[in-house]
């Protein structure tokens, strides 16, 4: 299992979608998880890195569509830093990957989003 993200940087709401691969067409369904999470805004600015999930065919064809609220922002390369849902990532990996093997992926899957979205989230400001 795999996990892609977003955070919002106002509210610390994470928006999570999980695959087997993460491909562009997942990063389709984090954006469009996205627009249907918040339908009062006009535009949602998500900042990516450069992988090339973000920026494959599928996901291109996707954000042409005339009606899309997406706007991307890509990161510089090698600048990990300055995206804050690796902050997260490391956060929870520091809280998951510790448990034992037999437990760890039946207790990722049942509370990765729970997880994510009360405890971790509020505690990215003391891990930078």
């Amino acid at each position: 299992m795999n996990l892609a993200g977003a955070l919002c940087l106002e509210t610390g709401h994470c928006q999570i979608v999980e695959d087997l691969r993460i491909t562009a067409e997942t990063t389709v369904k984090l954006f469009a998880g996205l627009e249907r999470a918040n339908p009062d805004k006009r535009l949602i600015h998500v900042i990516v890195d450069n992988a090339g999930t973000n920026r494959g065919q599928p996901l291109r064809e996707w954000l042409a569509r005339p009606d899309c609220r997406i706007r991307p922002i890509y990161l510089p390369s090698y600048a990990p830093n300055l995206n804050a849902i690796e902050r997260l990532w490391k956060v929870m990996h520091q809280h998951v990957t510790p448990q034992p093997l037999l437990r760890k992926i039946p207790h990722l899957r049942r509370s990765d989003h729970a997880l994510l979205q009360d405890h971790l989230a509020t505690r990215l400001e003391s891990h930078p």
